[in-house]
């Protein structure tokens, strides 16, 4: 699992600077699903990729945490 993680992560990243180049809502939305991928990837990790004992959910600060990040994504 840790493997495919650190796999989705890379393809998240790799993906990100296409959100700052598109313009208007078409470019939020992807900055948001980067986000929300990498915080569930986040979540993963904290349960020490144990997802079928322990599935993890995004919960309410959770979306104030990507909504931020998706406010500040910068090019990398």
């Amino acid at each position: 699992m840790r493997f495919e993680v650190e796999r989705a992560r890379a393809m998240l990243q790799s993906g990100a600077p296409l959100a700052l180049r598109l313009p208007g809502r078409v470019g939020w939305e992807l900055r948001l699903v980067v986000q929300g991928g990498l915080r569930i990837l986040e979540k993963i990790e904290n349960v020490g990729f144990d997802v079928f004992t322990r599935r993890p959910a995004l919960g309410k600060s959770d979306w104030l945490r990507i909504a931020w990040r998706a406010i500040r994504m910068k090019p990398t």
